[in-house]
């Protein structure tokens, strides 16, 4: 019984050494003997045992296996790794490797101006172009010649793979946005050779634009998946790989006879799923910030970094944002990027790109806020008579619907139209009604009301009312409600 036991230890602890060498692209498998004897220090995964590979539920209970170490996600150099201790001089574990999240002069403290009822979007761009442009001449890039695997590695089929997706929820209003920012994925087997595919974003501009409120709130949800799956070709080879590995190391064992006929099959594929267990890993990290627009200022931005495992790269590149030993298959994590997350400018309307910034050293035009902010109802006033009525009733509200479309198939429109009489409080009513529509499907005030102007103006079914809105005692209410800086014709 002892020496049973002992000889399943053996194959069991070659088979994983035989296959983990191919995976690690390390010498060729069962290249001596001495390297075989020496091969009791390989550790398998934390949760299978090596007495998983036996068919018959018996053998050798599991090796010892060593915790994976833990190192500082990546960051940049303003916040605290791994490698500084606190202020109180306690050690400190980051338990993220991949992702990093650092908030660049965005505090949760208010800003002096409010930024309620103007419009943004949300922008994601590299901090550098990626690719061969003359901007990143001379930079380390991936080395396809290092990572290609040998012939004894693709003997085995196996996916690399690392994902990393910047998730983006908005709060008032409520809009959520998915932004791929890196996936790398290196496939080898023996029908594939070896296939890469890499898919990186330089820059995102796909957010619309939206109407910001005095309790909007953003939160970034940067999430990363690591996997590596290695799948035995077959019980063929994975049986002759065995027998190969028990000739050397014990020429006279017989514990290949139990894996023989008749019961070939059976012991194969319990073989075939133990190793892809075994030589299988999966990692997902995740790390969530979240900020307030009112503490926005042209500087701010959210910044993410990313590193991957598995990659190689040419020359020398700049790992201090990953960690600095070896990570999976033995290979230094690389830096893949570095991302800003911002808002483009605040802006007075949709259907004009005037912005609230400018090229003083605090990035705003603080001149709008100035004397009552006289220079703010201004420029208001100037895209109300610069902006046409025809290029407002064409936008689109959706990818279906403008804004004519939408008005017309309004109640408060319909029924207003509808009428054979109407009074002082019909015209107010109409307005009114149009102005809190219009306003909850996302328009701000000015542009609420330079949408009721341009139906008053320009549909046909409103002009025989044109006078009473423009001039008339009867539409005085619903001028004082789209004010005097959108004026009638």
């Amino acid at each position: 019984m002892r020496n049973s036991a002992l000889c399943r230890r053996i194959v069991a602890t070659i088979l994983l050494a035989a296959l983990a060498g191919c995976a690690m692209q390390q010498k060729a498998p069962f290249a001596d003997l001495a390297e075989i004897k020496g091969l009791a220090d390989i550790r398998g995964s934390a949760s299978t045992p090596v007495e998983a590979i036996n068919p018959s539920g018996g053998g050798a209970p599991p090796m010892a296996v060593a915790p994976p170490p833990v190192r500082g996600a990546p960051r940049p150099p303003a916040i605290r790794t791994a490698q500084t201790a606190p202020a109180n001089g306690a050690p400190q574990i980051e338990l993220v490797r991949y992702i990093g999240i650092d908030a660049l002069d965005w505090t949760n403290a208010p800003a002096a101006h409010s930024l309620a009822d103007l419009y943004t979007r949300i922008i994601v761009a590299s901090d550098l172009p990626e690719g061969t442009t003359g901007s990143n001449a001379g930079m380390p890039r991936r080395d396809y010649v290092a990572e290609k695997r040998s012939w004894a590695a693709i003997l085995s089929t196996r996916t690399d793979t690392v994902t990393t997706v910047a998730n983006i929820t908005l709060r008032d209003p409520g809009l959520t946005i998915a932004i791929p920012l890196f996936s790398i994925t290196h496939a080898s087997g023996r029908q594939l050779g070896n296939t890469w595919d890499t898919l990186f974003t330089a820059s995102s501009v796909e957010s619309p634009l939206f109407r910001l409120s005095a309790n909007t709130g953003l939160t970034l949800h940067v999430s990363a998946k690591v996997s590596s799956d290695v799948k035995s070709q077959g019980a063929a080879l994975a049986v002759s790989a065995l027998t190969t590995a028990v000739k050397i190391a014990a020429p006279t064992s017989t514990l290949l006879t139990t894996l023989s006929k008749p019961a070939t099959d059976n012991t194969a594929a319990a073989i075939d799923s133990a190793i892809s267990s075994l030589l299988s890993e999966s990692i997902s990290e995740d790390i969530e910030m979240g900020r307030l627009a009112a503490g926005w200022s042209p500087a701010s931005a959210l910044e993410i970094t990313g590193c991957a495992p598995f990659v190689h790269a040419t020359g020398t590149a700049d790992t201090h944002l990953c960690g600095s030993e070896g990570d999976l298959k033995g290979v230094v994590d690389q830096p893949v990027g570095t991302w800003r997350l911002f808002f483009a400018c605040p802006r007075l309307s949709v259907f004009d790109s005037k912005d609230i910034c400018d090229d003083t050293p605090t990035g705003l035009d603080e001149s709008l806020w100035q004397a009552g902010a006289t220079k703010l109802a201004a420029e208001r006033a100037l895209i109300a008579r610069t902006v046409s009525d025809a290029q407002i009733l064409s936008f689109n509200l959706s990818s279906e619907t403008t804004v004519q479309a939408y008005v017309l198939a309004q109640p408060w429109f319909t029924s207003f139209v509808a009428l054979s009489t109407r009074k002082p409080a019909d015209y107010a009513s109409f307005c009114a009604s149009g102005l809190v529509a219009l306003e909850a499907n996302g328009l701000n005030t000015l542009d609420a009301a330079l949408v009721i102007r341009a139906m008053i103006e320009r549909l046909p079914q409103m002009a025989a009312l044109h006078p009473d809105f423009a001039t008339g005692d009867a539409g005085s209410g619903c001028r004082a409600m789209i004010g005097d800086g959108v004026p009638m014709s």
